[in-house]
């Protein structure tokens, strides 16, 4: 059926397309698009507030101020709880950390050193690591004081919603609160100094502002999508036209 080769023909490129914008939507900017804003460090200043509580999916967690907090970076990875893979979170009804974000500011993107590592998230933690060789300098200009893993806890469904659609590349600012927050035995604590490192060290915020300063590869992202919604319409239209054609029964004479 001639409609049919056509539909396979748009699924395959569709295929393609989408295979291609999904390593182009997550590049990293270049050293020239980095904001001025970025090349300051997070600001942090000690609040005396009492704890207070707030309910997700019938749950209800006790959240506990640490220190007012404000972030401008660039994210290099990010890992959303939502994920197929992530069992710890809904395990322990962690219905509160919706994304966590790994980010980079001050000298690291000044220097451009963040184009040369890889990083990437798991479900806990953010990791980084750049090439090796003999007389390579590159690592030693990494400052991993300038480097955080951030736990976002979303204050309103808008700051979700704009959590969620941020994603590697893009540069954002974020004020919020360092926390610690539990329910029932639950209880998840939040690092206070960007000097740490390893288990205990990432930030736990609850985040009341939340923006997007600029994003990354936008026309890629657009691609992306429309790819993706173009296979899922030719697979379906495939199913369709399956169905539809008439089934030939071959009857042999005895």
């Amino acid at each position: 059926m001639f409609l049919k080769k056509i539909i396979i023909v748009f699924f395959l490129l569709s295929v393609a397309v989408w295979t291609t914008a999904l390593f182009k939507k997550g590049k990293l900017p270049e050293v020239s698009e980095i904001l001025p804003p970025l090349y300051q460090d997070p600001v942090q200043t000690e609040v005396k507030m009492p704890p207070f509580t707030v309910q997700r999916k019938g749950i209800v967690y006790t959240i506990t101020p640490l220190f007012s907090y404000e972030l401008y970076g660039l994210i290099v990875s990010n890992h959303s709880s939502k994920e197929w893979f992530d069992y710890y979170h809904k395990s322990w009804k962690d219905y509160l950390n919706a994304k966590d974000i790994c980010v980079v500011w001050g000298q690291n993107v000044k220097n451009g050193v963040y184009l040369h590592g890889k990083f990437t998230n798991d479900v806990w933690t953010c990791n980084y690591r750049f090439p090796y060789s003999p007389g390579n300098t590159i690592f030693a200009s990494f400052n991993p004081c300038c480097l955080s893993n951030n736990h976002l806890l979303f204050s309103s469904d808008t700051i979700y919603r704009t959590m969620m659609e941020s994603n590697r590349g893009d540069q954002i600012h974020l004020r919020g609160f360092l926390v610690t927050y539990a329910h029932g035995t639950f209880r998840r604590g939040s690092s206070t100094t960007r000097t740490d490192q390893g288990n205990g060290a990432c930030e736990t915020i609850y985040v009341t502002d939340y923006r997007i300063l600029k994003k990354a590869n936008p026309l890629w992202r657009n691609v992306y999508a429309g790819a993706k919604y173009s296979m899922i319409t030719c697979a379906l239209l495939l199913v369709v036209i399956q169905f539809m054609t008439p089934i030939k029964f071959h009857l042999s004479q005895p």
